[in-house]
């Protein structure tokens, strides 16, 4: 074996050794990270219920759920239905009224003949 290697084990005891150093070392970590990853999930719980309301006591009272289910059972027998007529409405249209289509305009038949094709009327001096 070339003893100029340094990072060459020379026997079998030393790699033992080795071993079991690394070993304990790891077993220290994998604890200490362990026990953070446990606080930080505790920390993480807390901020949850703090942020969401976790620990609010949202319980129905027994007494909420019976009034509840009264007014379920009211609901669940239909009130008769009355019909009322329905009120009539006489429109300008409907009573043959006719509606003039720009303001300011004249409704057909009034007004000058001129406009409606009707002959105009004149008036006659004299009478």
């Amino acid at each position: 074996m070339d003893a100029t290697l340094p990072n060459q084990i020379t026997s079998l005891e030393e790699a033992r050794g080795l071993i079991t150093e690394l070993r304990s070392e790891f077993q220290q970590s994998l604890a200490a990270l362990q026990a953070e990853n446990k606080l930080l999930r505790q920390k993480l719980e807390l901020f949850l219920k703090r942020y969401f309301g976790g620990t609010k006591n949202e319980s129905l009272d027994p007494k909420q759920l019976e009034l509840l289910l009264a007014g379920l059972a009211a609901l669940s027998v239909p009130a008769p239905v009355v019909e009322k007529p329905k009120p009539t409405r006489i429109t300008p249209r409907s009573a043959g009224v006719a509606k003039s289509p720009h303001p300011g305009a004249t409704a057909p038949g009034v007004g000058s003949g001129a406009a409606t094709g009707a002959p105009q009327e004149s008036a006659r001096p004299g009478h």
